[in-house]
């Protein structure tokens, strides 16, 4: 019965049977070739995928080695990791929550970053809730600080809040827990805000040097350089007595005494006797250890919400702080805004070019290059924020 069948589609379909075989076989052979296709591809994208990661492993090994060489201070190995990140290791990392509310809280302020009133309101915050507070780290109170004797040492380690642009590597330091939290500022715009705050504070040692009311902003950039990397590098050793440098500075642009160079311009003179490819490796290995320094990230153009992720974590009313910065503008706001601004629209229509102008300088080859270490470190802060936002937007929908 079955060969009749047989016999009889056959006898049907005629002639379209081998037509319709041709058929089947051409897609089976072009499924076969798709597959191969897939499997090239694969291969191909794992290989791509490891050849990076090796090229990875490579430049982490050497960012590793230079500084083994010849930035030895700057691995640290008393900081609490970032507090929301650790979530996605199951806090398996050994740290316990408290020890962020409990531990010492360093606040490495970068010049200008988070203003003055926010300073002041994290001074406040420390007196309303009893809480012990260092002086404010300049670079004569940090060598005064690594300097101390075995009593003072013994005191220290029952400070709570630590702050100044001079405080980073303090928890090194102390034998509590600790952890460091920060402001990050777009390196242009901070630059700004650095020059116009030296037009009137020239006491700070920031504003000491060269006198921003003398040189136009490039100038002030290029000479100063990448400042967050030189906060996030610094050392006691590049300001001690010892250090003599020479700088080559007009007269008519030098503010202070030349036989008393500030200790930011003693560390980057010595910072120049690095190759670039050193600098290079350094600002590389601090951009991949910012989640493991810092406890929170904030970023100056979204305040309230980092100071809403400040006080989650360290238990204290930073919040009040951004209440406190509304009502108070900092000096450099107000400048960006006024007529005789940087970034006036006077000075954009201008036909010559501007060295004060933020639209010009932007795209300044010579500014990038001087500012590239803090690009390259704020544009990992700010990825790290985003995460740490999302993170925590989504504990609060949990709750």
């Amino acid at each position: 019965m079955k060969g009749k069948v047989t016999s009889v589609l056959l006898l049907l379909l005629g002639g379209a049977v081998p037509t319709l075989w041709l058929v089947l076989f051409q897609q089976s052979g072009d499924d076969v070739r798709e597959r191969k296709h897939l499997e090239r591809l694969v291969r191909s994208l794992h290989l791509a995928q490891r050849k990076t990661d090796n090229i990875t492993s490579q430049q982490e090994t050497e960012d590793d080695r230079i500084v083994k060489l010849k930035f030895p201070w700057l691995p640290k190995k008393n900081t609490l990791p970032n507090f929301f990140h650790r979530t996605k290791h199951d806090r398996s990392d050994g740290f316990q929550d408290n020890e962020y509310v409990t531990g010492s809280l360093v606040f490495g302020d970068n010049p200008r970053a988070a203003d003055v009133p926010l300073m002041e309101c994290v001074r406040r915050i420390s007196v309303t809730n009893y809480l012990s507070t260092s002086p404010i780290m300049s670079s004569g109170n940090r060598l005064a600080w690594e300097s101390a004797d075995d009593k003072m040492k013994k005191f220290r380690n029952k400070i709570k809040i630590h702050r100044g642009s001079y405080s980073f590597g303090v928890c090194e330091s102390l034998n509590v827990s600790c952890s460091y939290v920060m402001m990050f500022r777009n390196p242009l715009e901070q630059a700004l805000s650095n020059y116009q705050y030296c037009k009137y504070e020239l006491t700070d040692e920031l504003c000491q040097g060269v006198n921003a009311n003398k040189v136009t902003l490039r100038q002030w950039i290029l000479f100063h350089g990448s400042e967050l990397f030189k906060q996030l590098i610094f050392s006691p050793h590049f300001c001690t007595d010892s250090v003599n440098v020479s700088v080559t500075v007009p007269d008519e642009v030098w503010f202070g005494n030349k036989h008393d160079s500030p200790c930011w311009l003693k560390q980057k003179v010595l910072m120049e006797k690095f190759s670039k490819i050193d600098i290079i490796h350094a600002t590389s290995y601090i951009v991949r250890h910012l989640e493991q320094w810092f406890g929170v990230v904030g970023l100056y153009d979204q305040m309230a919400d980092s100071l809403k992720m400040f006080q989650t974590v360290y238990k204290l009313p930073f919040t009040k702080c951004y209440e406190t910065k509304k009502t108070r503008p900092d000096v450099a706001d107000e400048d960006v805004t006024s007529e005789n601004s940087a970034t006036s629209v006077v000075q954009r229509k201008s036909e010559f070019f501007d060295e004060n102008d933020l639209h010009y300088l932007r795209d300044d080859i010579y500014v990038k290059e001087a500012l590239s270490a803090d690009n390259m470190i704020y544009k990992e802060a700010a990825r790290l924020f985003n995460i740490q936002k999302q993170l925590y937007t989504n504990k609060l929908r949990a709750l």
